[in-house]
């Protein structure tokens, strides 16, 4: 009968799953641990470059991921589509594995274009994650090889509360992807609460596509996002709503922390930083 650590040598050599992926996926503890002892290569991958630590991050499982950071793990490790463990915890949520990755110098931003952690949390709505890569440093801005920026990703989802923390951070609302603004995907979902943040955050009417449409275009007609879009294209926004643009663009990225200083009244802060979205 073949032994374990035979087949897993096999496994390794093929690009499979090894014993060791399995004690990470499902979170026994003992059972990794005694891999390790016995010397498995924490840093393994799949054919598919999946590491111990991606299947660890992926379910949450933190004794797991603290005791592969420990054996040497390589907290930045990339699968074939450029997803890191970090990616991995922020797509489920797991947001006690984000914060032990970042102390253990995961970085938010990879050097590439595929995906970033912020993409994965943004897409999945996964605010308090999304929220933690933003403090670290995440790249509100950054753009992936398919939807653009995370504010994007947050737009198709339709995930309203992550787009407003990429908004507070400093995420370019105008910001395209192949001439599509967040805007216009807002419009196409038919969302009415994520269009009128947008708008609130100085969101433009009037960019085409690429095929020639503005948001508008997008917007089911008839519709009350449709309504809404073209009342704002006809009408000239209030005085407030235009100095609190040019307030926030000023301070792009730094309008939680800078407003509070500036000695203003309470009630003019909480409009400046849209408290009461």
């Amino acid at each position: 009968m073949m032994s374990e650590d035979v087949m897993d040598a096999d496994d390794f050599a093929l690009g499979l799953r090894t014993s060791l992926h399995r004690a990470a996926f499902e979170g026994h503890v003992m059972q990794l641990r005694q891999l390790i002892e016995q010397g498995a290569i924490v840093n393994c991958p799949t054919i598919d470059g999946v590491t111990p630590l991606h299947e660890a991050c992926s379910q949450g499982h933190m004794a797991c991921v603290v005791m592969l950071l420990e054996a040497g793990a390589q907290v930045n490790a990339m699968n074939v589509d450029s997803s890191t463990p970090l990616c991995d915890a922020a797509s489920f949520g797991n947001v006690d594995c984000v914060r032990l990755l970042l102390r253990s110098g995961a970085v938010t931003n990879p050097p590439t274009m595929f995906t970033t952690p912020l993409h994965e949390a943004a897409l999945r709505g996964h605010v308090t994650c999304l929220k933690e890569l933003v403090s670290a440093g995440g790249n509100v801005d950054a753009t992936d090889g398919h939807f653009g920026t995370p504010l994007h990703a947050a737009c198709h989802q339709g995930r309203v509360q992550c787009a407003k923390v990429l908004l507070k951070a400093g995420a370019n609302v105008n910001a395209l992807k192949i001439h599509e603004t967040p805007l216009h995907v807002a419009a196409s979902t038919g969302n009415l609460e994520l269009t009128q943040l947008l708008l609130d955050f100085g969101a433009d009417v009037n960019y085409w596509d690429n095929r020639g449409r503005r948001p508008t275009d997008r917007a089911v007609k008839g519709g009350v996002v449709a309504d809404v879009l073209q009342h704002h294209a006809e009408n000239v926004a209030p005085l407030t709503q235009l100095c609190r643009l040019v307030i926030v663009k000023s301070l792009r990225g730094k309008l939680l922390g800078s407003v509070h200083t500036l000695g203003l009244p309470k009630s003019v802060q909480e409009y400046l930083c849209f408290s009461s979205r």
